[in-house]
């Protein structure tokens, strides 16, 4: 493994925090981001935030919890038992006028959401 790390850009950084301000809607699986519009939470499904971590010059890694209800007894922090699908986008600036990446992709609660 390299040590010679390059930080993160802050526009770089100012991109990824958008990505906590995805849109997150329910359905089942096979989403585009027509159908991920059509529907979405009533509460705000990222209570826990989202993190990032092991930058380098061509990516990120970027994750979270789907947890309306994050204490809640049933274990899968109020949400439903179903597949929720998760909007996101990553620009190169904080008004999202240069988004460089765009995706729908799946939550599962086999996976704690």
């Amino acid at each position: 493994m390299s040590t010679n790390m390059t930080k993160p850009s802050r526009r770089l950084l100012l991109g990824l925090s958008g990505a906590g301000a995805a849109a997150v809607m329910l359905g089942t699986g096979g989403w585009s981001s027509a159908q991920a519009r059509d529907v979405r939470l009533s509460e705000d499904p990222f209570t826990l935030g989202v993190a990032s971590g092991d930058p380098s010059p061509t990516g990120v890694v970027l994750w979270t919890r789907l947890a309306t209800d994050p204490l809640a007894l049933d274990g899968r922090g109020g949400m439903a038992n179903r597949r929720i699908p998760v909007k996101y986008q990553v620009a190169e600036d904080e008004q999202f006028t240069r988004v460089v990446r765009s995706d729908v992709v799946t939550a599962s609660p086999e996976l704690g959401h």
